[in-house]
């Protein structure tokens, strides 16, 4: 139900509620509420809620309904409801509803929804 760490949470074909790290979380294959970091949240084949990382969001074949970071998101043949970032957001092969970034925001074959953007935007 809930993982708590300095050093950094590992997880791999698991269902939590909440996972807390001040390292970075790394997740694969699992069901996940709300993962919590101060570091990178690494997320593989996996289906969350919510992701909010102050260093960035790396997402990969996953489905998210919100991601918040004041880093970079990067998403990867996953499906999301929601990505925000002060730093940028970067999707490849992905489908998402909305996307809002202050730095940029760039898109390679993806369905996107909605993506306002202060700084530049790529879409290819």
């Amino acid at each position: 139900m809930l993982a708590l760490s300095t050093e950094g949470v590992h997880i791999q074909s698991s269902s939590f509620m909440l996972v807390l790290s001040t390292e970075g979380v790394h997740i694969h294959s699992s069901s996940f509420m709300l993962a919590l970091s101060t570091e990178d949240v690494h997320i593989h084949s996996s289906s969350f809620m919510l992701a909010l990382s102050t260093e960035g969001v790396h997402i990969h074949n996953s489905s998210l309904m919100l991601a918040l970071s004041t880093g970079v998101v990067h998403i990867h043949s996953s499906s999301f409801m929601l990505a925000l970032s002060t730093e940028g957001v970067h999707i490849h092969n992905s489908s998402l509803m909305l996307v809002l970034a202050t730095e940029g925001v760039h898109i390679h074959s993806s369905s996107i929804y909605a993506g306002p953007v202060n700084r530049g935007c790529a879409h290819t």
